[in-house]
């Protein structure tokens, strides 16, 4: 009970942040938003990028790459959507190449199934989404 409490509360936590991120993203008409980083240090700056995020022309968002202080890609996913809702993700290795796949299914505007693929296509992860309603 208090698992699924957990995870339903992370899931709308989520849900609520990227439709807050894609109506902002839609009403000022965003294309990409990039992350600086300024550290200070003892005897000087350190100005790096973090992310860089694009989104479509509906505000969803369609990419999203972070890198380290040294400027290399640690984590680097794109992102399908069917009208407003993400139906799949890719994971990508630094030259762009797909590594896995996640794809989402939903009733009504609630997730309530994930399936994620290796490289190969195997199902490496299957996850369900339980909901309860309040009385």
């Amino acid at each position: 009970m208090k698992n699924s409490f957990a995870i339903s509360l992370l899931i709308c936590i989520c849900q609520i942040s990227f439709s807050q991120e894609k109506q902002i993203m839609d009403d000022e008409n965003i294309k990409t938003q990039v992350v600086w980083v300024t550290e200070k240090q003892l005897f000087k700056e350190l100005k790096y990028k973090k992310e860089e995020l694009r989104f479509d022309r509906n505000g969803n968002r369609v990419e999203e790459v972070s890198f380290n202080k040294l400027g290399n890609i640690i984590h680097h996913k794109a992102f399908e959507y069917n009208k407003d809702q993400l139906t799949r993700e890719f994971n990508l290795d630094k030259k762009g190449r797909i590594t896995a796949r996640s794809d989402y299914r939903y009733i009504g505007q609630l997730l309530v199934e994930k399936w994620t693929y290796d490289i190969n296509g195997k199902l490496i992860i299957n996850e369900q989404f339980i909901y309860e309603k309040q009385d």
